[in-house]
């Protein structure tokens, strides 16, 4: 059964979780160098930079846990309207699917069989005037409903109905932003590390040591090499 639209507060709240989502899997994948932050005309040397993926996965958090109850609380709403407006239809006789119809006929038939067995057995002519108009009545809603049952086997049901299309757009809307948002805030909290300048300075200054160290070796290689006059 489809849900309804989203309100725009629980869309909000979904556009948010996924713009800080967006920025976090951002800061994860391509890593950033920061030695100070900036912060209204204020610079704010960080001493510990490692806590800015834990912030940032609190943010994801809190937009993630706002959005699963608000929106887990829509769909109900919207679950259960949707049922009480396909019921009040069907009683209507505004809409039907063909299993509706053939257990409808089911019913009459099953109404049909138990008005000729009073009619049978009862000795009273107004009750048996009365029995007779019934299973007419009967009879002509049965042919309404053979016709339905016609048509619908006749006009088959579209492809999107077939795929259950509907299933598709309520995962889109409330369940994929879901599973975005803890996929995030996993990498966030357990796999992401924004170096310190300082650590890369000490990384680079390694890697220059290494190759000083490389080139030292390779010359004394050479010269060992050198033959002896």
């Amino acid at each position: 059964m489809e849900i309804g639209n989203l309100s725009d507060e629980t869309k909000k709240i979904r556009k948010s979780l996924l713009l800080f989502c967006a920025i976090g899997f951002s800061l994860s994948q391509i890593g950033l160098s920061i030695g100070k932050i900036s912060l209204f005309g204020s610079v704010l040397y960080a001493s510990n930079i490692a806590a800015i993926p834990i912030v940032l996965g609190l943010i994801v958090l809190y937009y993630l846990v706002s959005f699963i109850v608000v929106g887990l609380h829509e769909y109900s709403n919207s679950y259960r309207k949707s049922r009480e407006e396909y019921i009040t239809q069907f009683t209507e006789g505004k809409t039907y699917t063909e299993s509706d119809v053939q257990l409808l006929l089911t019913i009459i038939d099953r109404e049909i069989s138990e008005f000729q067995f009073q009619l049978k057995n009862s000795p009273l002519l107004d009750d048996r005037n009365k029995l007779q108009i019934a299973i007419s009545e009967k009879n002509q809603e049965k042919i309404k409903y053979k016709r339905i049952l016609d048509f619908l086997k006749t006009h088959d049901a579209s492809l999107f109905e077939k795929i259950k299309i509907d299933i598709l757009k309520n995962f889109v809307d409330l369940f994929l932003p879901v599973l975005i948002g803890i996929y995030v805030c996993v990498i966030l909290f357990f796999f992401t590390h924004i170096p310190y300048n300082n650590e890369l300075d000490g990384i680079k200054e390694n890697k220059n040591n290494e190759i000083i160290k490389t080139d030292s070796l390779k010359g004394i290689s050479h010269e060992l090499r050198k033959p002896v006059k």
